[in-house]
């Protein structure tokens, strides 16, 4: 008799056999308990996850004569089914039945009743072939069947076939097992067949099965045949999970361990040595590569997920080290090795000379300095400023420094601010001011607001925020507005929704409702109220936009080493007044820089 593969030796002949499709084996006992069976059933997923096995197995529950719903592999129906000789079950290849013809000799067939069974069942195998004139032959006979007809049909690309024919169908989407249920599944198969194969090695071959439990057994008696030929006197045969990935190809975890650990721990001599490891032992760099990758995104799984396991195909030990390791490393450094790797990989997979590509990709992932970001740059900016400013002023005065802290920002209608203790407002600005002016915790209110955006992933806001500028503030009242050459790009960022998610985190951050409007900046030439910037854009010098005085200027160390005594400043001429100003509203009405 010849040999029959795992395969198919180990095939499910009930619904309790089937691995990881629970889903869809309980749905349909179901159906079969409460007489709720339709006609028509799509099965669709990747290859070798079961749609043609359980739709044998559906047909056997149909069709069988013995008791209980079932199959009891006994009678007649159920051996002609097992065996594929059933005259009421008819397994067709969409790949080789593709045209009208084909479809019309079917439509013939299905008026006569079944022979032994209750039904008469069609399983179509790969459906997405048919042509279209064949979908369309099939339609009327598939919206409206003899009773005595079911069909199922098994595709492993839905997206082929029309949308008329799943509407008339009831679809079930096969998942990939998963590589646990893979693992068992074998351990099972290895204990009834006497074989032993170490836990790592059933594991390797469960990973390159990718979800397919078929493709998993066929790796598994390949595995068989080479392994017996190591040792054909031994009584038990045993095979290494290092004879496994020797086999199969793959590249030994540990000295992928030893690489990620080297490259996080900025040690480009050691993950040179590394890869010369990984030539002697006689790796394809390519697959060498494409696991660098994996590894790394792995990694980026491990930093984000509280427990990775369900993610990353993993121990619990190398986890757990790779976490410690990962304590220090920031999420845009991740990204970055992330898309250095993947950059590299994509050279190794078409260069001549892959070690040398490889190589020099591991040196830049170890060579590459901790990404801080942006935002956290422009905080430490803002300390620094607000500590210089605070030391200046105290020197000036004799007294001791005190301690920094966030100035208040004072916003009169107009939209001219000052800090406390700064310069006051000039004098139109004092005589719009009818309302006492409401205060702002702080420089960083948009820059507070810009940051939540962006952490809940409201883009739209954090677009428009990226060049926003407050051109008033009054009590309960905000208008923003941009620089003119980001007037286009504003308007399509501001909305009604963009306006609410504003003022939510407003409210969030400062513990009052707000009112948000977008008012569009004046053209040139055009008169209008000026604009608050953004602390962080380049207006100015330092000293100015963290909302300090002239006077600190004035008093700082530099001026104190130049002179001991301050210089008193002569007062201007009222010619020289006007010139001032006019200067002053010449450069306010100037266009931003962005």
């Amino acid at each position: 008799m010849s040999y029959l593969v795992l395969a198919r030796k180990w095939r499910p002949q009930t619904f309790e056999d089937v691995v990881g499709q629970e889903h869809v084996t309980q749905t349909l006992r179901n159906a079969i308990l409460q007489d709720r069976v339709a006609h028509a059933y799509l099965f669709t997923g990747v290859r070798g996850v079961g749609k043609t096995t359980v739709a044998r197995i559906f047909a056997k529950v149909l069709n069988c004569r013995g008791p209980g719903r079932k199959p009891c592999d006994a009678c007649v129906s159920c051996r002609e089914i097992m065996t594929g000789n059933s005259a009421d079950v008819f397994e067709i290849d969409g790949a080789s039945n593709t045209s009208v013809d084909d479809v019309r000799a079917l439509k013939e067939n299905i008026k006569y009743l079944p022979s032994h069974g209750a039904y008469k069942i069609y399983i179509i195998d790969e459906v997405h072939m048919l042509s279209n004139s064949a979908f369309n032959a099939l339609l009327k006979t598939l919206e409206e069947p003899p009773k005595h007809v079911v069909f199922i049909f098994a595709t492993t690309e839905p997206h082929k076939i029309p949308d008329t024919v799943p509407s008339r169908c009831q679809r079930f989407d096969f998942k990939r097992v998963p590589t646990p249920k893979i693992v068992a599944q074998i351990e099972k198969i290895l204990s009834a067949e006497g074989i032993t194969i170490e836990r790592d090695g059933i594991e390797a071959i469960a990973r390159a099965a990718e979800g397919s439990l078929r493709d998993a057994l066929s790796i598994l008696d390949q595995i068989i045949a080479w392994g017996a030929g190591q040792d054909p006197d031994a009584e038990r045969l045993a095979i290494s999970g290092d004879a496994v990935r020797t086999f199969l190809g793959e590249v030994d975890r540990q000295i992928l361990l030893d690489l990620v650990c080297a490259i996080l721990d900025r040690a480009p001599g050691t993950a040179l040595q590394i890869i010369g490891r990984a030539h002697e032992a006689g790796y394809d760099f390519r697959q060498f590569s494409t696991h660098l990758v994996s590894w790394i995104r792995n990694l980026t799984v491990i930093r984000l997920v509280e427990e990775p396991r369900a993610l990353v195909e993993l121990d619990e030990e190398t986890i757990g080290q790779l976490k410690r390791r990962l304590a220090d490393v920031s999420l845009p450094t991740l990204e970055q090795m992330f898309a250095l790797a993947l950059a590299g990989d994509e050279q190794v997979q078409r260069s001549e000379h892959p070690r040398i590509i490889l190589e020099m990709t591991v040196v830049r992932l170890a060579t590459l300095e901790d990404l801080v970001p942006i935002r956290e740059i422009l905080g430490y900016v803002r300390q620094l400023e607000q500590r210089i400013g605070s030391l200046g002023g105290a020197e000036a005065e004799g007294t001791r420094p005190p301690q920094p802290s966030k100035p208040a920002l004072t916003v009169v209608p107009g939209g001219r601010a000052s800090a406390r203790g700064g310069n006051p407002p000039d004098r139109h600005t004092a005589h719009e001011a009818t309302p006492p002016p409401p205060r702002v915790e702080g420089m960083e209110l948009i820059e507070r607001i810009a940051t939540v955006a962006e952490k809940r992933r409201f883009g739209r806001l954090a677009t428009f925020l990226e060049h926003a500028l407050i051109r008033k503030l009054e009590e309960g009242t905000i208008l923003l507005t941009c620089p003119p050459e980001y007037t286009a790009q504003s308007k399509i960022a501001w909305d009604e929704e963009t306006a609410a998610t504003f003022e939510r985190i407003y409210e969030e951050a400062f513990g009052r409702k707000i009112r948000a409007k977008f008012v569009p900046p004046p053209r040139h030439g055009e008169g209008g109220e000026r604009s608050t910037p953004l602390p962080s854009k380049r207006r100015g010098p330092p000293m100015q936009r963290s909302g300090h005085s002239s006077e600190a200027l004035r008093s700082s160390p530099m001026r104190s080493r130049i002179s001991s005594t301050p210089a008193q400043r002569p007062t201007p001429s009222p010619e020289a007044n006007r010139k001032i100003e006019v200067e002053s509203e010449v450069t306010d009405r100037a266009p931003s820089p962005p």
